[in-house]
């Protein structure tokens, strides 16, 4: 969690994919948001700079993946900018209060 001047500025966070299988073990899945007013202030890469990347390693993830609304540039060139690439598009993936929508997946190797 991010605060600025003690105000929620934003979040990030990893969970273990391997619930369905331990072939998965390796791999998390984030996700990460920061408020629109904070956007553009580098809050999103220290908190998985600082962060979310560090406890990756530690706790042994090689792999880490997320899905992004496929309309939000920003998020995937986020994402892009801290190494990620995308490799999967999903069609009606994601609900966004009852409309479904495309969703690209990324992933950033660690090892």
């Amino acid at each position: 969690v991010a605060h600025i001047d003690g105000e929620f500025a934003g979040f990030a966070g990893v969970a273990p994919r391997y619930g369905y299988s331990e072939r998965l073990r390796h791999c998390g899945e984030g996700g990460t948001w920061v408020m629109p007013g904070m956007r553009g202030r580098g809050i999103g890469s220290a908190l998985w700079r600082e962060g979310i990347l560090p406890f990756c390693a530690e706790v042994g993830f090689r792999h880490v993946g997320a899905f992004v609304m496929a309309h939000n540039k920003g998020a995937i060139a986020f994402y892009e900018s801290l190494g990620f690439s995308v490799c999967g598009y999903h069609r009606r993936l994601m609900d966004w209060d009852g409309e479904l929508l495309d969703a690209v997946e990324i992933e950033k190797w660690l090892d």
